[in-house]
């Protein structure tokens, strides 16, 4: 099967608003339960969700991206998210690839369409993070080129959760 990324700007260029908000749930309850399992902050993907629809304008433009990846039928399989941090850095977020479609470089692909866009919008730095034990997303990261650092100024990750996560950076 073949997969397309579409990326979007505004809130019409994310064509199935409900499957979108299905997916993110989907992130989220998986993302939840890892992070509940090492340790982490138990939350549910309800929680997550209550700020969801107004969170997604940091995902937007002029404050970012987020890209869309569709199967040949155009279903919604996986997105990544682009979110500026100051004029010359931006952070990657909230990525995931539904079971469906794994095994098909998607991530790989998310990632390096969100660093197009980021290059596209005059950034010169990236910032990333994934919990520890998320070895797939650090190969991706790694093999792109992004080093481990420690925690960055502008990181929106409660500081309790600093022992769980791993920072990387990329200069574009």
């Amino acid at each position: 099967m073949d997969y397309s990324l579409k990326t979007a700007f505004t809130l019409a260029d994310i064509p199935d608003h409900a499957d979108f908000e299905a997916l993110r749930r989907e992130w989220f309850t998986v993302a939840t339960a890892e992070l509940a399992s090492i340790g982490g902050p138990k939350r549910t993907a309800d929680e997550m969700m209550v700020d969801f629809w107004p969170d997604m304008q940091n995902y937007l433009a002029p404050h970012g991206c987020t890209i869309l990846a569709l199967d040949d039928a155009g279903a919604l399989v996986g997105t990544g998210s682009l979110r500026k941090l100051r004029s010359d850095a931006a952070d990657l977020k909230r990525m995931f690839v539904r079971p469906v479609a794994r095994g098909a470089k998607l991530g790989q692909r998310l990632v390096e369409r969100r660093i197009d866009e980021a290059r596209k919008m005059g950034m010169s730095t990236l910032f990333t993070n994934t919990i520890y034990i998320n070895n797939r997303m650090l190969e991706i990261y790694e093999a792109l080129g992004f080093e481990r650092i420690a925690r960055f100024a502008e990181c929106h990750e409660p500081i309790e959760m600093d022992h769980l996560l791993i920072y990387l950076k990329l200069e574009l």
